[in-house]
């Protein structure tokens, strides 16, 4: 898994959906969602490593933290052959849409820049709807709340991480 992480590091950079900021302390990683979803061998790529990563994980639904990463929730449920939904804000909270009541929920976000603030309220929604979160997985995780998440009794698995894409890109 190593060197297939490695190989879709570089690949993404190479049709420019990872681009590095920044310098120092303040340098972060920007990821381009809409590049991917453009190029079918690159989504490709990147939908194979993230099955890989899910492997052994006992889930029966997955739940989009927004918009932007349905294709992915939708691409992984299919060939999970599992439910999918997404959640909403409404009246200054989230809600969770689909049919979830008894589900083991996975939770997941292209990016923990877009969604890791909304996690909590939404794992609790979850409760509320009588499932039970497992985990919650992103594409891109800009190191900014691994301990937060972990402390909300669910696991965490990001399929890149901030810190190793910006070694790979300063080795180049």
């Amino acid at each position: 898994m190593c060197g297939t992480l490695e190989y879709l590091i570089n690949e993404l950079y190479r049709v420019g959906a990872l681009v590095t900021a920044g310098r120092g302390e303040g340098r972060g990683v920007d990821l381009r969602s809409e590049v991917i979803l453009s190029k079918p061998d690159i989504y490709e790529l990147v939908i194979r490593a993230w099955i890989a990563k899910l492997e052994g994980l006992n889930f029966d639904f997955i739940l989009s933290m927004g918009l932007r990463d349905l294709a992915y929730a939708s691409t992984l449920a299919w060939i999970r052959k599992c439910g999918v939904g997404y959640v909403v804000a409404e009246g200054g909270s989230v809600k969770p849409v689909g049919l979830l009541a008894g589900k083991k929920v996975l939770l997941l976000s292209e990016s923990t820049r877009s969604a890791v603030g909304r996690v909590k309220e939404v794992i609790l929604a979850l409760g509320r709807a009588n499932s039970v979160p497992v985990a919650y997985t992103v594409l891109m995780d800009n190191e900014e709340g691994d301990a937060r998440i972990s402390s909300w009794g669910i696991g965490f698995l990001p399929l890149l991480k901030a810190s190793r894409v910006l070694r790979a890109a300063s080795s180049d």
